[in-house]
């Protein structure tokens, strides 16, 4: 069967379903042309990512293979600073890094554009619609779009944990589009997706400066807002970052809010079938705010906090298997050293 459809519409598959307002399995009924479906696919396994060091602002980029025992080589450089919590998300070619903590000055709206296969540093992209700092949002690509959800902004000289969404279209540069809403105002989120049509939001901390159990999702729309999915095992924040597959999301729980405890915890979620999150298996290091990548079959934890002094970080890489239970295997180091705050990441991914 072909996708005569692309051809007779000239218009890109993924968007076909916007302009006609139809899902997958009615397009071909409405246009009267085969039309195969989409499918989502990952592609190569490069994986690029911001890490911050010591506590202090960086620019810069590293990269690694996902899944590989080699330590991480330098990329290049974003166009500004910042301490942690950019939004990260990619296509096939292109990744994202947008906003994060920056300083004194609590956080920037500033979105670089890098090509994944290629070193070099950060190209201007746009500016985020709303400032994150201090807690940072949480992002989650399709291989179309880039949502950014949540995070912590300082708004009339009032501390807010925002409940909001915006999103990016990968392909082409610009600002952010206000989207819709998350089910409270949360900082320090877990966030996943399928890599084509839902994305995972779990955990975090609200406005009462509390951790929460739960799970919501949206179906990368550009105007829904988030609906209940589940919950996980236990009130977490500071995730410990999350990779992916095609079908399943394995995330860190990472931080405990009423004893501060740092945990090596990793529980999955089956992204398709609402319910509670299941136990995976543990990190080689307990600790909080670690990057993830996946290239849907391995993924990666990549630095994050430890328990100890302010600053307190880890130069570990961990890598499991996506679809097996089990622990992850401590297999490569950073190449900074070590990271103080969530590293932004990036690896090749497509929904078409």
């Amino acid at each position: 069967m072909a996708n005569e459809i692309e051809k007779v519409n000239t218009i890109a598959i993924a968007d076909i379903e916007k302009f006609n307002g139809k899902t997958d399995d009615n397009i071909e009924k409405l246009n009267a042309f085969e039309f195969a479906g989409l499918a989502s696919t990952f592609y190569g396994s490069r994986a690029v990512f911001h890490v911050p060091t010591g506590g202090a602002d960086a620019n810069i980029l590293s990269y690694k293979t996902v899944g590989s025992s080699s330590d991480s080589l330098d990329f290049g450089d974003l166009q500004t600073s910042r301490t942690k919590g950019a939004s990260a998300g990619s296509n096939i070619t292109r990744g994202i890094f947008s906003g994060g903590n920056k300083g004194s000055s609590w956080g920037t709206d500033d979105t670089d554009y890098i090509t994944v296969g290629t070193l070099g540093n950060g190209t201007n992209f746009g500016d985020l619609d709303t400032i994150c700092g201090l807690g940072t949002q949480g992002g989650c690509s399709n291989g179309t779009l880039l949502f950014t959800v949540g995070g912590f902004a300082v708004i009339d000289s009032a501390n807010v944990y925002l409940d909001r969404m915006e999103y990016f279209t990968i392909a082409s540069t610009g600002d952010g589009t206000d989207a819709g809403n998350l089910v409270d105002g949360r900082s320090n989120i877990g966030i996943g997706s399928d890599g084509l049509s839902r994305y995972i939001v779990a955990g975090g901390k609200n406005s009462s400066w509390a951790s929460t159990d739960v799970i919501q999702y949206n179906d990368f729309s550009t105007s829904a807002n988030t609906s209940d999915f589940g919950d996980l095992s236990d009130v977490a924040y500071a995730g410990s970052g999350a990779v992916e597959s095609l079908t399943r999301v394995v995330m860190g729980l990472g931080r405990r809010t009423a004893s501060e405890t740092y945990v090596n915890t990793l529980e999955y979620i089956t992204v398709a079938s609402t319910g509670n999150s299941q136990d995976f298996g543990d990190l080689s290091l307990a600790r909080s705010e670690a990057g993830g990548v996946s290239d849907g079959t391995n993924g990666d934890f990549i630095g994050g906090n430890v328990s100890g002094s302010v600053g307190a970080s880890s130069n570990i890489i961990d890598t499991m298997t996506i679809a097996s239970t089990g622990n992850a295997t401590d297999v490569a180091d950073l190449l900074e050293g070590s990271s103080d705050g969530r590293a932004s990441t990036v690896s090749p991914l497509s929904g078409t």
